[in-house]
C-alpha cells in the first residue's frame, strides 16, 4: 500500500495531465486551421469522457471546498481576496 501522500500526488497528477489535454483540444477545436495536429496519446475514457466534463460543470466555490478539505492546497500563506476571472493586481504598497 503506498503512502497517502503518493495517491494524493498521483491523483493530482492525472487530473492535470487530462485538463491540460482537454485545454489543448479546446484550443485545437478552436483554431482548426493553425497546423494543429490530432493527439498522438491514447486517452482514458473515465478521465476523458467523465472527469473532464464533471469538473467543467462543477463551480469554482465548490472546487475550492473540496481541495481544501482534502489538503491539496499550499499552506502557510493567505490568498488574495478575488473571485476567479478577475485580473491580479500587485499588493498595495505598505
Amino acid at each position: 500500500m503506498s503512502e497517502p501522500g503518493g495517491i494524493k500526488r498521483r491523483f493530482r497528477a492525472t487530473t492535470e495531465r487530462y485538463l491540460t489535454i482537454a485545454a489543448f483540444e479546446a484550443m485545437r477545436g478552436r483554431y482548426p486551421d493553425a497546423g494543429s495536429r490530432p493527439p498522438a496519446y491514447r486517452q482514458n475514457a473515465f478521465w476523458s469522457r467523465v472527469f473532464v466534463p464533471v469538473y467543467a460543470r462543477i463551480p469554482w466555490s465548490v472546487k475550492q471546498k473540496v481541495m481544501k478539505a482534502s489538503g491539496m492546497t499550499a499552506r502557510g500563506w493567505t490568498p488574495p481576496p478575488r473571485e476567479p476571472g478577475t485580473p491580479w493586481r500587485p499588493p498595495a504598497p505598505k
